[in-house]
């Protein structure tokens, strides 16, 4: 399955929509391509002059054969592609990057998936290429158009694709009047393909209908095949032309209608939805059949945008994108209001160019045809004016003349004739010229010679992009609405899990893109890309100006990174120091020198400071220690005395214990003979106890007996 048949039937189910059905579909597209090939057939003639001029073609045929008769040399010194190669490096250095902020209550933060799905999808089909030879077109012609579609043959999943599309074989709606033909009905893309490639896109239909032999003009010099007179396509069945070398023409229409819609609140999502008139029916059924209330539903009108593939008859229809509009965008230049087409910058070189050229040549064949030599000689100057005439112009011979013949004034040089005067004026204005219509000066060509202050260089370099403001601004518009486009491609055909590229702070990581619901509104926004040339050296001449009041400050880490992230420095080495810095976070931290030092300092500081502290110490003490000594000695004396006095309690309070001592031993004795007595008694008692006990059954027995 080819790539225009997966898109078809990914954009829709069936392979036809209604408007197949409608007869008059191929008479009306077919009108409105011949008025819009009309409209365009000026602007054409002179977009082809352009191109011409930028690769160096900058005489007509006819000027050309006309020098050639005239044995004029057909001189060209190029100074329109310096001025188109300086404004579009200014587009490079200088591109911008488009974010997506969903509309939601409160604070809002970019959407940092879409975002950098955007990214990631534009910097696998090298978009930013791609917009730039399209902003070349801008520059040469005024319009500069490009094609987003989904590719199937390099990725079977799907991949988002933007090219340049050559502005010659596009037309667009005649009345369309606004920047970027943002106010455009319709389109049309003529283009010749090769019979095996048309009879691949549309396999079931008859080779005989795949040319449009009725569209024409679309600046290509070859002539397509005629599939009308061609016997392949009739009667020829022997195989002997070569499809890959034969061209059939395609005309490829989009076009929008406004078609009548309704408005509801989704119950599942609570979020506004748009449907069909077909839909709402079906859901008006729905409900009654359910026995509900009907939808509160709001009529409107909106754009449903269709493409057709055309040949000698419609080959195919499919429903275009439902957001962001026509899938070809372009960028317009300057308007010719009076024309109603647009303009590039060389349109108004062309004339000084083409002037600067033809002055150059004739002061060449001026140069040429005078004479730069030469004797005029009366017949009797020279015995031999053969040999004369070979040895005037040799600076080692002599030349005999007759006598008296210099004398005479019979010799004298050729007069040379002058350059006319002011000539070589009227073409140093037409060198200048070229630069002065252009809007650019020589600051901004990287030309100028003379010393003068940088402040003073940038100011004309800015003076010279003001004066290119307004197409700048038209490759911004164009951002805005091939972001909205991209944006209905990212959220219908590859948020379906696959892994993207992310740059994150540390570095690349891939995620999954799996489309979110709930929101589906976001606002585009153009910004200049952070990582432009230009941008980070206005950046960082800020930051230098900041960095003295920077150097003082305790700013972190993460902050310096920050800062070389907006420097000059390549990113593979702003990637090393961050990196670097990220490995020193996990480690224990190095001892420092200087602090090392100064804490060791600070140690001895104390010790000395201890050692002083002890020595003072040591003199309190010993004075304390003299006190305390005459102290000891009238403690001592105090204590002898009380010893005295305390030996001598003793004495009697021993002598009180020892008659204490007596009295207790004799009442442990009396103890002891109590206890012996008291032992002998209970043993009597036990005895009779015991005895007793015998003799009581024996004479219970007898009593028995005597019963």
């Amino acid at each position: 399955m080819s790539w225009f048949e997966k898109e078809s039937n990914a954009n829709n189910g069936d392979d036809q929509s209604p408007l197949s059905d409608d007869l008059g579909l191929f008479d009306r597209l077919k009108r409105l391509y011949k008025h819009s090939r009309q409209h365009s057939h000026d602007w054409r003639v002179e977009a082809r002059v352009c191109y011409d001029f930028v690769a160096g073609k900058q005489y007509t045929d006819e000027d050309s054969a006309l020098l050639q008769t005239q044995n004029r040399p057909a001189i060209v010194f190029n100074r329109t592609l310096p001025l188109v190669d300086a404004v579009c490096g200014l587009e490079v250095n200088n591109r911008q990057e488009v974010t997506f902020y969903p509309r939601t209550m409160g604070d809002v933060q970019v959407n940092d998936i879409l975002t950098n799905a955007n990214k990631w999808a534009r910097d696998e089909c090298e978009a930013s290429q791609e917009e730039s030879d399209a902003f070349r077109d801008l520059i040469t012609t005024g319009m500069g158009w490009t094609e987003t579609r989904i590719d199937y043959e390099i990725e079977p999943e799907g991949k988002i694709v933007i090219e340049r599309v050559d502005p010659l074989e596009m037309f667009w709606d005649s009345t369309a009047r606004k920047k970027n033909l943002s106010d455009g009905r319709h389109l049309f893309r003529v283009r010749d393909v090769s019979v095996e490639q048309a009879e691949k896109m549309f396999p079931d239909k008859d080779p005989g209908d795949l040319h449009a032999w009725w569209a024409d003009d679309t600046g290509e010099s070859m002539q397509p095949h005629d599939a009308t007179e061609a016997p392949f396509y009739r009667n020829d069945q022997s195989g002997k032309v070569d499809k890959t070398a034969d061209k059939v023409r395609l005309v490829e229409a989009q076009w929008w209608e406004q078609e009548q819609a309704w408005m509801m609140i989704d119950p599942i999502t609570n979020a506004q939805k748009i449907i069909s008139n077909d839909e709402y029916e079906t859901l008006l059924d729905r409900t009654a059949l359910m026995n509900l209330p009907e939808p509160v539903c709001i009529k409107r009108n909106t754009r449903k945008y269709y493409k057709a593939f055309l040949g000698a008859v419609v080959l195919k229809i499919v429903e275009g994108p439902e957001e962001g509009g026509f899938t070809y965008k372009v960028m317009t230049g300057k308007r010719d209001r009076n024309k109603g087409y647009w303009f590039g910058l060389v349109r108004q070189i062309i004339d000084p160019q083409r002037w600067s050229n033809r002055w150059l040549s004739q002061i060449l064949h001026i140069l040429n045809t005078n004479a730069k030599g030469g004797l005029l000689a009366e017949a009797d100057a020279f015995d031999d004016p053969s040999e004369a005439a070979d040895s005037w112009a040799a600076s080692d011979s002599i030349t005999l003349t007759t006598p008296g013949a210099i004398a005479g004034g019979k010799i004298k040089d050729k007069p040379i004739t002058p350059m006319p005067q002011g000539f070589s004026d009227m073409m140093q204005f037409a060198i200048t010229s070229v630069r002065d219509c252009s809007g650019l000066n020589m600051e901004i060509l990287g030309q100028a010679d003379r010393d003068q202050p940088g402040i003073l260089e940038h100011q004309r370099k800015q003076a010279a992009m003001t004066i290119l403001a307004e197409i700048f601004d038209s490759k911004r518009r164009y951002c805005k609405d091939q972001g909205r486009l991209m944006l209905y491609y990212i959220e219908n055909f590859i948020s379906d899990g696959r892994l993207i590229r992310i740059n994150g702070q540390e570095q690349a990581k891939y995620v999954k893109l799996i489309h979110q619901p709930g929101v589906n509104q976001y606002d585009v926004i153009v910004d200049d890309a952070p990582d432009t040339v230009n941008i980070k050296e206005r950046a960082w001449a800020a930051i230098t100006q900041m960095m003295p009041v920077l150097r003082g400050m305790p700013i972190p880490p993460d902050m310096w990174i920050e800062i070389l992230k907006a420097s000059p420095m390549p990113t593979t080495f702003v990637q090393s120091i961050q990196q670097i810095m990220e490995k020193q976070k996990q480690e224990p931290p190095q001892p420092n020198p200087v602090m090392m030092k100064a804490q060791a300092d600070n140690t001895r500081a104390q010790a000395d400071m201890i050692e002083a502290q002890a020595k003072a110490q040591q003199l309190q003490a010993s004075a304390q220690s003299e006190g305390a000594r005459a102290s000891w000695h009238l403690q001592q004396a105090q204590n002898s005395r009380e010893d005295q006095l305390l030996q001598n309690k003793q004495t009697e309070m021993q002598s009180d214990k020892i008659s204490s001592d007596i009295y207790l031993n004799y009442l442990k004795g009396q103890q002891i003979q109590h206890d012996s007595t008291m032992n002998q008694i209970s043993t009597t008692v036990d005895a009779v106890h015991r005895l007793t006990d015998a003799l009581m059954p024996e004479q219970a027995t007898n009593q028995v007996a005597a019963v």
